[in-house]
């Protein structure tokens, strides 16, 4: 993996923890298995 797309991903990770700091981790369980019902659902 390129040092350049990790130094790119670098801002949206620490976004993303500061985001999950916010929630629960049960909200945050369902919110991905939400997520990926509707991800497989238009797949199909």
């Amino acid at each position: 993996m390129p040092i350049a797309i990790v130094l790119n991903y670098k801002p949206f990770l620490a976004d993303l923890f500061n985001f999950l700091q916010y929630f629960d981790f049960v909200n945050i369980f369902f919110l991905t298995a939400i997520l990926f019902t509707y991800h497989c659902s238009v797949i199909q």
